[in-house]
Formats: structure tokens, sequence, C-alpha cells
């Protein structure tokens, strides 16, 4: 092959990618527009319940119908969240109250995106979401197809089914998602979860009631996952925290999840046992003194200081940094740390420095912005 041949193939090639590229730009413009239509359609017809609804007049059934027949098609459903934005934007309460008008729409199509391709069928719970349409109005139905969904190998199929059952503020439902997830061994990916149960539109009390309730009941990956959530739900978990932290039998994760907790919402009961772990650094991991380390930084006290100017001299190299990111978060300066720093041991005095000297690049970085 010559280098003539070469050079054809290769304009050849760049030709059709750029022709490519220009149908592309057509294609997405031309729905684009078709989508736009589709709004306008759609946001005429809304605009006219909308009056009904100021008015205090229930939607009318020929809209309900209307709504039934056209979101039946992605397209459409895609036109109706556009002109849910807009419309929100502008009356905030009126479009609320119409949402709850045409929750009936929504329980009647579930059914119908269920069994649409897993991105499509995504998008479905992903409005009711959104919108919050079913809020404490949890329907048998629709649940069932929600959790069914929850089985999903897709993520996104999954994540906005779980956002719904948040939102819909159902505890039963979501704890039995809870269980899809851990039993049938659905992985989904903790951080996920954790975070997206703190987006629960009921009662994040009788939620984490259930949850203890049925805490023996999970996996320990499971397990830490929940103690993460009620970590970060509120500080009122301390006593079935503390009894966790106090087992000496308790697996190492869920320990580790409840020094964290204590390191949040500081508790005298707690601290003689975070200094056990730190003080006693070769009985246990070193993950304990680390975490522990950590978590003394929300307790002050002389007691505190000297125990983590100690921790400056582990072993371990995340040992002594969280001592000493603690001392500094305790407000220590050079002055406080001074025997440290000219004292003979060359690891301390480092690990001091080293957090410092972060520190001030820190403070440099954000005077700079």
């Amino acid at each position: 092959m010559n280098v003539e041949t070469l050079i054809f193939a290769y304009l050849a090639i760049c030709v059709s990618m750029i022709l490519f590229n220009i149908a592309c730009i057509f294609v997405f413009e031309a729905k684009d527009r078709q989508l736009q239509k589709r709004s306008r359609k759609m946001e005429h017809a809304v605009e006219e319940q909308f009056y009904q609804v100021e008015k205090g007049e229930p939607v009318s059934n020929s809209h309900t119908d209307y709504l039934s027949w056209k979101l039946r098609k992605i397209s459409h459903l895609m036109a109706f969240d556009e002109t849910m934005e807009r419309l929100r934007q502008v009356n905030p309460d009126v479009t609320d109250t119409y949402l709850k008008e045409v929750c009936s729409v929504f329980i009647y199509l579930m059914e119908s995106y269920s069994k649409k391709s897993e991105l499509k069928a995504a998008y479905f719970p992903y409005i009711i979401y959104k919108y919050g349409i079913m809020r404490n109005n949890s329907e048998t139905s629709m649940n069932r197809q929600l959790l069914d969904m929850v089985r999903s190998q897709n993520l996104y199929c999954r994540e906005n089914a779980l956002k719904a059952l948040y939102s819909i503020g159902d505890v039963d439902a979501v704890m039995e998602a809870l269980h899809i997830l851990d039993w049938e061994e659905v992985y989904h990916n903790p951080k996920l979860l954790s975070d997206g149960l703190l987006l629960f539109a009921g009662s994040h009390s009788r939620l984490c009631e259930q949850i203890w309730d049925k805490f023996d009941s999970f996996s320990v990956d499971m397990r830490v996952t929940l103690l993460n959530y009620m970590r970060f739900q509120s500080g009122e978990h301390g006593v079935p925290m503390l009894r966790l932290l106090s087992d000496k039998k308790q697996n190492a994760e869920i320990q580790y999840a409840c020094i964290r907790y204590f390191g949040k919402y500081p508790a005298p009961e707690a601290y003689p046992i975070l200094l056990d772990f730190v003080e006693n650094e070769q009985e246990r991991s070193w993950e304990y003194a680390a975490i522990a380390a950590t978590a003394l930084a929300s307790y002050q006290g002389e007691k505190t200081v000297q125990v983590l100017k100690r921790l400056l001299s582990s072993r371990n190299w995340y040992v002594r940094l969280n001592a000493a990111k603690s001392l500094e978060d305790l407000g220590l300066g050079y002055v406080e740390l001074i025997d440290i720093f000219e004292g003979g041991d060359r690891y301390a005095s480092e690990i001091l420095r080293y957090c410092m000297d972060m520190k001030k690049a820190r403070e440099k970085g954000v005077n700079q912005t």
C-alpha cells in the first residue's frame, strides 16, 4: 500500500466523520424543536387546569385522560418535565396542588413504564421523586412496582426507584427496599444509600425506630450504611450507639461507625471508651486508634491533649496524622506544642509541621480566591 492510498483513506475517514457530526447536529436540533413544540402544547393544556386549581376547582377528567394518553411516551413525559420546571418557578404552590390532583395518572402509568427498557423505566420514578408527586400518598400497586425496580441491575433504575420511595415517605416500603437490597444481595453504593435515606419525606424518627428494631436482621455492610445514615440524620441515637461501641464482641466496622458518631455528637459516656481505644492501641487493629484520635477533637480538656500528644509517637502514620489534626482542631498552636517541636521524637514534630503547613496552604488558597 503506497503513501497516496493511505492519505486518501485518511481524508475519506475525516470527511465521513465531519458528515456524521453534521448529521448529528441536524438530528439533535430537530429533536430539540420537537421537544419544544410538545412542551408548548403541554404547557397550554396544563395552564388551563392551573386556572381551575387557583379557583379551588378540581382538575378535569378530560385532562387526566389526556395525560394518561400522552405521558405513555417518553418524549411527552420529557415535555411534561420541562413544563413543570417552568411553571413551578412561577407558581410553586399551584404546581404542587396540581400534581397532587393528577397523581392517579402516575399510578396508572407506573406499570406501563416498568415494562419499558431500563433507561426509559428509570426516568419515570425520577419524575415522581423530582416533583414529590406521591408524597404522603402511599399506594400499594405503585410501591410494588418500585420495589421490583429496586431489584434492577441498572444503577439509574435502582437509584431513581429508591428516590421515589423516599419521596413517598412510607416507612414500611423503605424498610422492604432495604431488605431487598440486603437479602437478595443487590449491590448499591453505600454512600448513595446513606445519603439517599436523608431524603426520606416521612418521619425520620419512625424510620430509625424501625431500623433499630430490625437492626440485627441486616448484614454487617448494611448495618454500617444505616449507622452512617443515622449519624448524619440526628444526634438522638446515643444509647444504642453506645451499646454497640461497648460490646467487645461487636464487629469492628460497626464500631468504627459508632466512633465517628460520637465524634460528631460528643457524649461523656463514650469518652472513656474512646480513650481506651487510643491508650491500648496494641490490643486492637490500628483503625480503632486512628478513628478515635479524630473523634477526640470533639472532647476538650487537658486529658485529651496529653493523650493526643502521646499518639504523635505512634508507629502508625495514620494515627499520628489524625492525632496532629485533632490537636490543630482543638486550637493548639506552636506555643502549646513546643514540647513536641523541641522534643526528641522526629516523627512527632514532622507530622505536626506537616499539618500546620497544610493549614497555612489552605488558608492561603482561601485568601487568594
